[in-house]
């Protein structure tokens, strides 16, 4: 089924990272949060660093002071980066130091709270609920603005925003992505033979079967608007994005009909697919253009088909994949 990622998070399914250089605060700040959250440690900047970006946690407590990469620094960068994700997670700073200074210095740098050394358990266990409630509350809201309430995707708006990110991300690394633009065939005919309640059956049925082909976390799938869907595919080339094309025909490519009483037939789908690398100059609009322009191809030639749009020197459609 669909990611319906608006519902609001519960607080024990909350992830924390604790990056500390002394064991023994660590170990205290960590036994104290492991039984209500999960918990990832870290014993340097450099290490938060790398946590942060993989586990993506919704909380972090950060030593101030560590050897290498500081506390600071490493919520600077949270606040710096170009993923949104990164930049919504709250830090807390613990702190043995009693300095207005220091603590200007934490306030700009992004902080959201202190907790002062020794450390009371009871205030860090307070502090610490109280931030991921509110992470919670505002990850709900920021989700419900990026998903379609129908299907249960995300929808074009979101779309748009993760693939600015993901080609400025193109550029640094040189990865190959696709772009996979997908219509229901004659979905107005349906519409207008089954009514609108078996129309919107019909589209949470397609995003169903759509997410089931696209089974890679990093993928990304969304409603692009009425019946269109649209697909980001990280780190492929064409032959993988043939593949999931595929994938997704053989669930859609006849009509089928369920063994239940007025159940109404699955339509068919036709695909459009463009190919998107570092070296395209074409912008995010003009990319998803020409995955439209093999769509069209693929309608003209008959429906329930994939085309691909060559963004090569040819840029010619290959109507058959």
């Amino acid at each position: 089924m669909p990611h319906r990622s608006g519902y609001l998070k519960s607080l024990d399914s909350c992830v924390v990272l604790v990056a500390e250089d002394d064991p023994l605060c660590r170990e205290i700040i960590v036994q104290s949060l492991s039984p209500l959250y999960t918990v990832v440690e870290a014993t340097s900047g450099e290490e938060a660093l790398a946590a942060l970006n993989k586990v993506k946690p919704d909380l972090a407590l950060l030593d101030i002071m560590m050897g290498g990469v500081s506390g600071i620094d490493v919520c600077k960068s949270l606040q710096e980066s170009e993923d949104e994700s990164l930049r919504n997670i709250g830090v807390i700073f613990v702190t043995s130091l009693d300095n207005g200074d220091q603590e200007e210095t934490c306030w700009n740098a992004g902080a959201s709270d202190f907790i002062v050394k020794p450390i009371r358990i009871s205030t860090l266990l307070h502090r610490v609920k109280a931030h991921l409630t509110i992470k919670c509350q505002s990850d709900a809201l920021r989700n419900l603005a990026y998903i379609d309430s129908l299907t249960g995707l995300h929808n074009r708006r979101y779309f748009f925003e993760q693939v600015s990110i993901h080609r400025r991300q193109q550029l640094r690394d040189g990865s190959k992505s696709v772009i996979i633009l997908l219509d229901i065939d004659h979905f107005k005919q349906y519409n207008d033979t089954y009514g609108h309640i078996a129309g919107d059956d019909m589209l949470k049925r397609v995003a169903t079967h759509i997410s089931s082909s696209v089974r890679r976390p990093r993928d990304l799938v969304a409603r692009y608007g009425g019946e269109e869907f649209i697909v980001l595919l990280s780190d492929t080339d064409t032959n993988g994005a043939k593949q999931v094309a595929q994938n997704i025909l053989a669930t859609t490519d006849t009509p089928k009909h369920s063994s239940a009483e007025n159940a109404q037939p699955l339509s068919t789908i036709s695909i459009g697919i463009v190919e998107c690398t570092s070296r395209a100059t074409l912008n995010d609009h003009e990319l998803i253009e020409c995955a439209d322009k093999a769509l069209y191809a693929a309608k003209a030639a008959g429906r329930a088909r994939a085309c691909f749009y060559n963004d090569g020197e040819t840029r010619e459609l290959t109507y058959e994949i």
